[in-house]
């Protein structure tokens, strides 16, 4: 292998253990109150921020924490998720996050200060 292309590679891994080094966030300071129905919604991208929660982003503005039921996010590494219902309307209790061939309802839902985020360096 050239070492040229090692350099990237390096850099990939450190960003990954830098990533993984962080301390724990209280996403509770970000919270601005809890949602029962997202309607429109359109997932941009999420973050997997515990074993029953979860970031999603809706756009680069709209932020939520959700939390379902029971353990859903034990293998952090996947790259998708979906929603039962679709994304035209999400709905705490009823529908469910689908996270590899997992089905976990939606407990709760609370929206987040994106720009509170913003400065604690916890969203682009």
């Amino acid at each position: 292998m050239h070492k040229w292309l090692l350099l990237p590679v390096l850099l990939l891994n450190a960003c990954t253990t830098m990533q993984d080094d962080r301390p724990p966030v209280n996403w509770q300071r970000f919270t601005t109150g809890e949602v029962k129905v997202l309607r429109a919604f359109s997932l941009s991208r999420f973050e997997v921020v515990g074993d029953k929660e979860v970031v999603v982003w809706d756009g680069v503005s709209k932020a939520y924490l959700m939390r379902t039921m029971q353990s859903c996010f034990i293998d952090k590494s996947l790259s998708s998720l979906a929603f039962s219902g679709g994304m035209s309307s999400i709905q705490v209790r009823v529908d469910a996050i689908l996270y590899g061939n997992q089905r976990c309802q939606i407990e709760r839902i609370q929206s987040l200060n994106v720009a509170n985020m913003r400065q604690e360096h916890l969203a682009n």
